[in-house]
């Protein structure tokens, strides 16, 4: 009963399309020539073929991915501005080579936790599941140490900041397998790696400019 609508949609936005290559085509080839326009029009061709692909992902794969962007560049952003920030507030009396050498090797504990966790955690995730609690657990341990970052020794923080990363990839990776089917993975984790780094291009910029703005030494508008 409903398929004339269906059919008229479809067809709604096929002449849609048209429109917009009639508009557009002759602007591209006066702009950039001929073979600009053939190539703009193979790229639109990959993007809707993509697109296809891509939002026929379910909605859990997408909760995935958007909290997989928002953990990672919560974590991996702050490794870029850790040494500025533990010389220039917990270890501001000391000597500037001491206070560097502190502050890395404060720096180092988040890797280390990681490297040395991410195994064996990933190995009693598939012993007893909980992917869930897990993620939610790494959330919430993120924005609490991000909480009390100002009142924390440099290695408590970035120890539960490495303990963050760990829970929170040996469970998040293996759950992009359990809501995609098996044809669709690498498709699943290409999208999200891509949206991951895209995020974490962009995050250091931003943590860069409010650095800027708000002046040495000066770290609230970046950790809030």
């Amino acid at each position: 009963r409903e398929v004339a609508f269906a059919l008229g949609l479809n067809l709604s936005v096929a002449r849609s399309g048209s429109v917009f290559n009639d508009i557009l085509s002759p602007w591209v080839a006066r702009e950039h020539g001929v073979a600009a326009t053939l190539w703009f029009g193979a790229a639109l061709c990959l993007v809707s073929f993509l697109c296809n692909v891509v939002l026929r992902m379910p909605r859990l794969y997408w909760l995935l991915t958007v909290l997989c962007v928002i953990l990672y560049c919560g974590i991996l952003p702050f490794n870029n501005i850790a040494s500025a920030f533990f010389v220039e507030t917990t270890f501001s009396g000391l000597p500037q080579a001491e206070a560097q050498q502190r502050a890395g090797y404060a720096m180092s504990l988040l890797f280390m936790v990681s490297a040395l966790g991410t195994p064996a955690f990933g190995g009693l995730v598939d012993l007893v599941g909980y992917r869930t609690h897990f993620l939610l657990l790494s959330s919430t341990l993120l924005a609490g140490t991000y909480a009390c970052i100002s009142v924390l020794r440099p290695e408590v923080a970035t120890c539960a900041l490495g303990c963050v990363y760990t829970i929170f990839a040996g469970a998040l990776w293996p759950s992009f397998a359990l809501t995609v089917p098996q044809k669709q993975l690498g498709t699943a984790y290409g999208v999200a790696v891509a949206l991951q780094n895209s995020g974490l291009a962009v995050v250091p910029i931003l943590v860069g400019h409010l650095q800027a703005t708000a002046g040495k030494g000066h770290f609230h508008s970046v950790m809030m």
